[in-house]
């Protein structure tokens, strides 16, 4: 379960060119079956746990480098 205001940080091999590339790489190949998607934007989602229905909103952002990556989440609410 995630928190409000938590990070979840990654590192690929190869570099990823923009914030559009890290976000597709966490929901395509990070984000786990717990969670769906319910909303997409370049760098910004919003994904839901399946579970509790609890809403996240998504930032993805590079975490020094082309090949260290992080998602930040905020609450969003209940979908």
């Amino acid at each position: 379960m995630l928190t409000d205001n938590a990070s979840y940080h990654w590192f690929t091999e190869k570099p990823l060119d923009t914030t559009l590339d890290v976000m597709t790489d966490f929901l395509d190949n990070e984000l786990t079956d717990d969670y769906e998607i319910t909303g997409d934007d370049d760098s910004y989602a919003i994904i839901k746990e399946k579970e509790s229905g609890i809403a996240w909103g998504c930032h993805a952002s590079f975490d020094g480098d082309a090949c260290n990556h992080k998602i930040e989440f905020d609450a969003v609410g209940i979908l």
